[in-house]
């Protein structure tokens, strides 16, 4: 699906495997906004909060390309947890 973060339009993708994550460490992967056809890649099959966190923390790749890797875990953490809180999302164990 197509979605337009911070002017740029970005594909979200489902995969079985992140790109370049040979030992399958990664969640999700956001190309860089200055390619053509962007991508956000999100692994197949996260348990529906990580999902969120991923997908909220790749978001906020594309949009804020140069924050730190800390910076984009730690505010996608928090949006996170505000959304789970706020929506009352809860998840069957």
């Amino acid at each position: 699906m197509n979605h337009n973060l911070n002017g740029k339009r970005y594909d979200v993708v489902y995969v079985d495997k992140i790109p370049d994550d040979d030992e399958g460490l990664l969640c999700g992967l956001c190309d860089s906004p200055t390619i053509k056809d962007k991508k956000i890649h999100i692994r197949n099959g996260l348990p529906p909060q990580m999902l969120i966190d991923t997908l909220v923390h790749e978001s906020i790749h594309a949009c804020l390309w140069c924050l730190s890797e800390d910076t984009v875990e730690q505010v996608a953490t928090d949006i996170t947890n505000l959304l789970v809180k706020e929506l009352d999302i809860t998840y069957e164990q």
